[in-house]
């Protein structure tokens, strides 16, 4: 329904910092990766902590198909909106901080007749995401089937200028 962001950034004296939030909100997606990690009838792959709650003559009330190794009513084999989860999410898509350090090297004479300038950064990206989707990645698209998700990078970094 929604893609939304907010940036902003402000300076104080030789300090800096800015920032980007990023989100979608009324986003679904067709979770394949929790089918996959249930099923029981498939062999290829580790299962869910879940299964130990799936549906039991003694275990009623749970909303986890029961398992089964042949799948006769095709819990596992046919799309459902048993998988369909909200994939709303914010983000928070970079932050930057860095510090300029030029005044402190311009009281050399040699840096401060070239106009050299010097700061010192430390960023990241992706450094966390709320939601409330259960698999790996909600920026995945209409589908997940096992999707990497986005790495988180944090990079420091020196821009140095002669």
């Amino acid at each position: 329904d929604w893609t939304y962001a907010l940036s902003a950034g402000f300076t104080w004296k030789d300090l800096s910092f800015s920032f980007m939030f990023q989100g979608v909100e009324g986003a679904q997606a067709l979770n394949f990766s929790k089918m996959a990690s249930i099923n029981a009838s498939s062999k290829s792959h580790n299962r869910s902590t879940e299964i130990l709650n799936a549906w039991s003559p003694t275990n009623t009330g749970s909303d986890i198909p029961r398992l089964t190794r042949r799948d006769d009513n095709g819990n596992f084999s046919t799309a459902s909106s048993y998988f369909l989860e909200n994939s709303s999410y914010l983000r928070l898509k970079n932050a930057v901080i860095s510090y300029d350090i030029t005044r402190a090297i311009r009281k050399s004479t040699f840096f401060a007749e070239r106009g050299s300038a010097l700061s010192i950064y430390l960023s990241g990206e992706n450094l966390f995401t709320i939601t409330k989707y259960t698999g790996m990645d909600p920026e995945c698209g209409a589908e997940d089937f096992f999707k990497y998700p986005v790495s988180r990078v944090i990079s420091f970094g020196v821009k140095l200028t002669l």
